[in-house]
């Protein structure tokens, strides 16, 4: 069975409150969507770590610039680590 494309991403997460961090998630959540991508990930209020994966179904790779970019852009993500695209088995 052929593994997932995908590439592991972290960052530091500056919020105030856990409304600020739903909304975050949910911002998060829908670029990435829109990108054709689905993540598997762990937060905590000042800490994201996952990864994100292509949706196969749409038959699209994973965009690493395109999420390294929008995080970057959010002034609320710092140390940001967006890795390679690899294959998860």
């Amino acid at each position: 069975m052929p593994g997932v494309k995908g590439l592991d991403v972290s960052f530091d997460l500056s919020v105030g409150s856990i409304e600020e961090h739903c909304n975050f998630i949910d911002d998060f959540l829908s670029h990435l969507e829109g990108c054709g991508l689905v993540v598997f990930s762990g937060s905590t209020m000042n800490k994201f770590s996952g990864s994100v994966f292509s949706d196969s179904r749409l038959g699209v790779g994973v965009d690493r610039a395109a999420v390294a970019e929008w995080l970057e852009g959010d002034c609320r993500c710092r140390n940001i680590k967006v890795g390679k695209p690899k294959i998860f088995n």
